[in-house]
């Protein structure tokens, strides 16, 4: 369980449970999320206002699945607990 902050008052919580080969992970947290991964516009609706960025020292190998906790106030209008999901930029939203 890694916590990471985008501000010293946001504590916000990831948790990596790697099965397959062993490795290092580095994470952090940025404080919203954008149309196109790390650039465009924010998406302001119906998100978690937060990104996680993990990546790994040694790529491959990895089975690895994600956690993520996140503070109330980080919830955008129209986000749905019950049909939320972690999604990972691939190059099309």
């Amino acid at each position: 369980m890694f916590p990471v902050a985008n501000n010293l008052s946001s504590a916000n919580f990831i948790r990596i449970n790697n099965l397959g080969t062993p490795d290092v992970y580095c994470v952090n947290v940025a404080p919203q999320v954008l149309i196109n991964g790390t650039s465009g516009n924010p998406v302001n609706t119906s998100v978690v206002k937060n990104t996680w960025n993990v990546s790994e020292i040694v790529t491959g190998g990895s089975n690895a699945t994600f956690t993520v906790f996140w503070n109330l106030a980080d919830e955008s209008p129209n986000f749905d607990r019950s049909n939320c999901y972690i999604s990972h930029y691939n190059g099309s939203f």
